[in-house]
């Protein structure tokens, strides 16, 4: 019963410091051996993985609202490779207006875009859209331009 009440002395804590210092070198050449051994080669280690873009490719709708608050359908097909996006694009106003054409743009920091859409009409103005996208959508901002007058709105899609 005494030996309960008792603390315990770590056996460990009278050796004298001559006898832990072989042990002590050891363990220390070990690890060093493990650390020499893990650096090794480069090509047998493996490189880390950087997460992979959302990519653009794919059909892909939504609605294109001017400032003034007029929406139409807007549809796009894109395929995109590396940077570089082409595809074609339909837009039908609530007039039953249809207007299409030809995209080309550029992708930038993974997730941001920048798509000239230039209509087959040659008598209505092109726009550029400038947007973020991930795998589910398209969301941006749009201008004409090379017109007299300027129209601007937003653009939001979602892929199909």
């Amino acid at each position: 019963m005494s030996g309960l009440t008792q603390p315990r002395t770590a056996r460990h804590n009278s050796c004298d410091r001559n006898t832990r210092l072989p042990y002590s070198g050891f363990l220390a050449a070990i690890l060093l051996a493990t650390t020499v051994s893990c650096g090794g080669n480069s090509s047998s280690s493996a490189s880390p993985v950087a997460p992979s873009s959302p990519s653009l490719t794919g059909n892909w709708t939504g609605t294109s609202t001017t400032v003034d608050g007029a929406s139409s359908s807007v549809t796009m097909q894109l395929t995109a490779s590396n940077s570089s996006v082409t595809g074609s694009w339909t837009s039908a106003t609530s007039n039953n207006e249809t207007f299409s054409g030809l995209i080309t743009g550029t992708v930038s920091g993974g997730s941001s875009v920048t798509l000239e859409l230039e209509t087959t009409d040659q008598t209505l103005c092109p726009y550029t859209v400038t947007a973020t996208f991930n795998d589910a959508t398209l969301e941006g901002a749009w201008v004409t331009h090379s017109c007299t007058t300027t129209s601007s709105g937003s653009l939001s899609m979602t892929r199909q």
